[in-house]
């Protein structure tokens, strides 16, 4: 009986596509045609859905007084082989009642490896008898036993104080059950954990006063893919990330002033009766050059016990934290080694001899109002700047002293404990400058103003107006609002 299936194409290049119907969790799909007598030659082309694999190729009917027929297959959506080329082919034989291929029997062995969402084209031939033949082609679903992979990047690795990373995690397939608890984090903490599918990110921040190296890693068997796979990344090199972390510089806020503390070092070489830390003048204007959050440094200026607690904790930690902590003699008194140093503040009696003040920071000029001398027989007329001494190991551990800074020469005794100073961040004087991006505007065009700040810390809030104008004038915003300081600011710099 002739096929009632619309005659299929007799070009190789344009083969006829075959669609599919769904069935059950596959597809399938049917071949089925007349081939022979006056038409010797159908051209089909198929591809395998994705996400799905060929399950069956069967010849599933074969009707003819010709025992025989041919077909070839070849990957593609067109057929370029041919009798004399048969390399294109993935296989071909013979099918019909005097083949071994015969109704009921499979023929995926003729398409070779690949039976997963690829196309594959036939080459129907009957040179005689007219011939009636039907294919039955199923598909279902690919059995996934691939183990999902992450790999992790971060935007930054090296990180300072106040500094952050993204970390980007990267999966090979979407999971839905990997969270944050699936990371392992060293030297800091994850926040902003987010994500779907194959793509999450997270903020790792580095831990406080610490030179700990940070690392962010994920297991093997800790998220899965739709298939039910776990994770399998024991030894890959991108499943971890490292990250180089030093917030020791870290300066303090004292919960008094709401100023920030720091010692700076500047004795990079020990030489006994020398002053290589350099002099107070220096180190004054090394301090007065450095910001933090926005704010103008300082050579401290201790005020009262509070302050004082602030700064004793600051050269405690920084000074035996990097180890600067050297000889300072032999106590008489029990034999001991004597160890600690010297670190300048802001006060000197230069101005005045015998009479010492505060010559830096919101109290310059003023003398001292709270003091913290280490002996009270403290002779000012013989002296010139003010140090705060350090040193766990001497009976005088955090008071203050005055001593010689190297103004007139810097070979002296003791010359060598002078190690740098103590800078203090906050409470001089804010300034602010507005620009604008045009002197005029006009109908339609736009104008940007600009609040450049300095000595107002990063994240204060700002309130602002506009004059001179009406709000029918704005495009957008408003004539009064609020605004927040941030980094991007023309003092918007750090100490590193």
């Amino acid at each position: 009986m002739a096929s009632t299936t619309p005659d299929y194409s007799n070009n190789p290049l344009i083969p006829t596509p075959i669609s599919w119907i769904v069935d059950g969790a596959g597809f399938r799909a049917t071949i089925s045609n007349s081939v022979g007598g006056s038409d010797t030659k159908d051209y089909v082309t198929f591809t395998i859905p994705v996400g799905q694999s060929l399950s069956s190729f069967e010849l599933s009917s074969y009707s003819s007084t010709d025992g025989v027929a041919f077909i070839a297959l070849q990957p593609g959506t067109s057929i370029t082989g041919s009798s004399s080329n048969t390399a294109p082919f993935s296989g071909y034989d013979h099918f019909g009642n005097y083949s071994s291929i015969k109704a009921g029997s499979s023929l995926i062995a003729l398409l070779g490896s690949s039976v997963q969402s690829a196309s594959f084209s036939a080459w129907i031939q009957q040179l005689g008898a007219s011939t009636d033949y039907s294919f039955t082609l199923k598909t279902a679903p690919v059995t996934d036993t691939t183990p999902p992979t992450i790999a992790i990047a971060a935007n930054k690795t090296n990180l300072k104080a106040g500094d952050t990373a993204q970390i980007i995690f990267t999966l090979s397939e979407p999971s839905t059950d990997f969270i944050l608890a699936d990371v392992t984090v060293v030297g800091g903490a994850l926040s902003n954990f987010s994500g779907s599918g194959t793509n999450y990110t997270a903020i790792f921040s580095p831990t406080e006063n610490s030179t700990t190296p940070g690392s962010v890693s994920v297991t093997n068997l800790k998220f899965s893919d739709a298939a039910g796979n776990q994770n399998v990344d024991g030894a890959d090199a991108n499943n971890a990330v490292s990250i180089t972390t030093d917030t020791l510089g870290l300066p303090v806020r004292s919960v008094k002033t709401k100023h920030y503390y720091d010692v700076v070092v500047t004795q990079k070489e020990w030489v006994q009766n020398v002053l290589t830390a350099g002099t107070w003048d220096a180190a004054k204007t090394a301090a007065a050059s450095m910001t933090y959050r926005g704010l103008s440094g300082y050579l401290a200026t201790v005020t009262s016990r509070e302050e004082q607690d602030t700064v004793e904790e600051v050269a405690d930690w920084r000074m035996s934290t990097n180890n600067y902590i050297q000889s300072l003699g032999t106590n008489p008194a029990d034999g001991n080694d004597l160890r600690g140093g010297y670190l300048y503040l802001g006060g000197s009696d230069r101005d005045q001899e015998g009479m010492t003040k505060w010559m830096t920071g919101p109290e310059s000029g003023q003398p001292l109002s709270y003091t913290n001398f280490m002996l009270s027989a403290y002779n000012p007329a013989l002296q010139d700047s003010l140090f705060l001494i350090y040193g766990p190991w001497v009976p005088w551990h955090n008071t203050w002293a005055m001593g010689a800074d190297g103004s007139v020469s810097t070979a002296f005794t003791m010359a060598e404990v002078t190690k740098g100073f103590v800078v203090e961040y906050g409470g001089l004087p804010a300034t602010y400058t507005i620009t604008s991006s045009a002197t005029t505007v006009n109908e339609g065009s736009a104008v940007t103003f600009t609040i450049d700040t300095k000595n107002v810390e990063w994240g204060t809030q700002l309130s602002y107006m506009l004059t001179g104008i009406s709000q029918a004038d704005l495009a957008s915003g408003s004539l009064t609002g609020t605004t927040i300081v941030t980094e991007q600011g023309k003092d918007g710099r750090r100490r590193d």
